[in-house]
């Protein structure tokens, strides 16, 4: 039993629910900003509706980890010497299946406060997104769509991670202002397909062997490298465009502070790999944290 919670907890990689925390409290940080939220100050029943859209979108990214895990055979190799079962129509592991079934119940109870939200507040708009969230996240790596290995993998995380997540989260308040909200969810929603892209830039070799056709295998390693440039300069030039049209405060340009790491991650990739993806991953949350208190 401990080896298999190990491994379960390993597969749902933990530190990355920091993606889906960030875009999450984005979105009600701006309900709050826009006035939706607590607007006769703070009472228990929003404070259960904040905690439970948290929940719900941290459990799609869990659930998005989990199924990735399986389909992509990550776990400790050390299982394959466990009985095998007929499931889906291949032979898995007990440690697979569950890791399988837990990320189907992550999607499950995200699914589930989803459709609480919808009918108490009898909200289509919230319905819609949380289907497009729900099976894209599955079909991340999930058969028989796998988006990823299609090299649609950094694209449609940026969209589903990003501005359908902070969306998806604020509309569970208004479903006003809707422009606004996708438009200040892009800075740090650009360090989302960079942290994918990291992936790919370090699994390079190995996804070229295994043929799993990732965006950087399929046009090119260079190519990756140079999206992944581009989209963490785009993090920090869209700050002060957004000041100059009167949406974030002046505040915001304190995330200026991470650009030293952003520049050091940056070099990991030709000096050291392995340490190239946690640190894109940090800068992600760093960045995030912050932009985060310049909207409250």
């Amino acid at each position: 039993m401990k080896r298999l919670l190990h491994d379960v907890y390993r597969a749902l990689r933990f530190f990355s629910l920091t993606i889906a925390f960030i875009s999450t409290a984005a979105g009600i940080l701006l309900a709050f900003r826009f006035g939706y939220l607590f607007k006769n100050g703070f009472n228990a029943f929003e404070l259960v509706i904040v905690s439970l859209t948290l929940i719900a979108g941290l459990s799609v990214q869990a659930g998005v980890n989990l199924v990735n895990d399986y389909f992509e055979g990550k776990t400790d190799k050390n299982i394959n010497n466990e009985k095998k079962y007929r499931f889906l129509g291949v032979e898995r592991t007990f440690t697979e299946i569950i890791i399988f079934l837990a990320g189907m119940a992550c999607f499950g109870l995200a699914g589930l406060i989803g459709l609480f939200l919808v009918f108490y507040f009898r909200n289509i708009n919230l319905l819609i997104i949380g289907v497009m969230g729900l099976i894209g996240g599955y079909a991340y790596t999930g058969y028989p769509i796998n988006y990823k290995d299609k090299g649609l993998g950094a694209v449609l995380s940026f969209i589903l991670m990003g501005p359908l997540m902070v969306v998806g989260s604020y509309v569970v308040f208004s479903n006003q202002g809707i422009t606004d909200v996708v438009l200040l969810s892009l800075p740090f929603s650009f360090l989302i397909p960079a942290l994918l892209l990291s992936n790919e830039i370090r699994d390079y070799e190995s996804d070229v062997v295994n043929n799993i056709k990732t965006f950087s295998v399929r046009f090119g390693l260079e190519t990756g490298k140079f999206c992944y440039k581009a989209l963490v300069v785009l993090s920090y030039i869209f700050i002060p465009l957004l000041i100059l049209l009167n949406k974030l405060p002046i505040f915001s340009l304190l995330t200026f502070i991470t650009i030293p790491f952003a520049i050091k991650t940056h070099k990991l990739q030709y000096t050291n790999k392995r340490a190239f993806v946690p640190n894109t991953a940090y800068l992600h949350l760093y960045y995030g944290i912050i932009y985060l208190l310049s909207l409250i």
